[in-house]
């Protein structure tokens, strides 16, 4: 903006690819909860969760939370996922009566480590996988997917026995 002549130069250096994404994402998060779906989701999930065992429920609470999110994660960005799942595990915390910290981490967890699974998962990823095409170098859904995965699901393994013995035992 210091030299207007040259907005052309850096409106070319904008990634659009990841801009019109996160927008979209961003727009869907507020029409679903503009319809009230994610308020319904907290209460069918925690209706769910509510059919475990009183003293069971924190611990399937927690684990769903957190595999539930790892595979939501995947395929949507964390900021406009965790903007809706906020709201629900808040919706969860207050009927069931649970403690909202570990929801919360569950939640945290899930999303951040489980966005690294796929290309879509992150908008660093498309940014990444972009800049890559660039140079030159393209990066296949298969090859991401046959390093992400298995990535995922050690963090994700290694994640649980940590909320099991921080949260649960």
């Amino acid at each position: 903006l210091v030299y207007p002549q040259d907005i052309e130069g850096m409106m070319m250096r904008i990634e659009w690819d990841t801009f019109f994404y996160l927008a979209g994402l961003f727009v869907l998060v507020e029409a679903c909860g503009r319809m009230r779906l994610i308020s319904e989701i907290g209460r069918a999930l925690a209706d769910a969760i509510g059919t475990a065992p009183e003293s069971m429920q924190l611990t399937v609470a927690i684990f769903a939370i957190l595999w539930v999110v790892t595979v939501v994660s995947a395929f949507l960005d964390t900021i406009p996922l965790c903007m809706a799942l906020v709201k629900v595990i808040e919706v969860v915390s207050r009927r069931l009566g649970l403690p909202l910290p570990p929801l919360a981490w569950a939640l945290a967890f899930g999303a951040c480590l489980g966005q690294n699974s796929t290309i879509v998962g992150s908008a660093n990823n498309v940014v990444a996988v972009s800049l890559c095409e660039r140079s030159g170098y393209t990066i296949t859904t298969g090859q991401w997917l046959a390093i992400g995965v298995p990535c995922v699901l050690m963090t994700q393994v290694t994640i649980s026995v940590y909320m099991y013995f921080a949260y649960i035992m």
